[in-house]
């Protein structure tokens, strides 16, 4: 039964360019028509703006495959990132920027079991004295092997 290996939030989930790091392992989870439901919290400094979406993705190879490199990210000198679990069922990273636009992120995606995902982005920002903290959360179902009419994102 093919499988989907990565599940993302999406581009807003690496908002913090980091420098090389290992690449973390594919998660092990249904290739397929997946239903993402995402909901974030963006505070800047004052009360909270929460915004929730749910959104039909199209999960191949092929897309999980480019989720990893959009994980490897940019690279930034003032930038780390640790993976601190990497295995088919979990990821959870670290990543830390110094300088004048420090930020501090942490990610994890859990395949609870091949149908279902959970995760949680959490960061800090920080612009010459301008702070916000973003929290995001993530469930996936699968629905189907057939994605019908949703297509593949690149």
């Amino acid at each position: 039964m093919p499988r989907l290996r990565t599940v993302a939030f999406g581009a807003a989930i690496v908002a913090v360019a980091v420098s090389a790091a290992p690449a973390p392992e594919l998660l092990a989870l249904r290739y397929g028509l997946w239903a993402i439901t995402t909901s974030a919290e963006q505070v800047p400094g004052g009360p909270a703006a929460t915004e929730a979406r749910v959104r039909m993705v199209c999960w191949t190879e092929d897309t999980a495959r480019r989720f990893l490199e959009l994980l490897e990210g940019g690279d930034r000198a003032s930038c780390t990132r640790t993976i601190v679990t990497s295995t088919p069922r979990l990821l959870l990273e670290r990543r830390e920027c110094s300088g004048a636009q420090r930020a501090s992120s942490s990610f994890r995606l859990e395949a609870v079991n091949d149908e279902t995902l959970m995760g949680a982005f959490d960061a800090s920002f920080s612009d010459n004295g301008h702070d916000m903290r973003v929290h995001r959360t993530l469930q996936g179902k699968w629905l189907d092997q057939d994605c019908g009419d949703v297509a593949p994102r690149d």
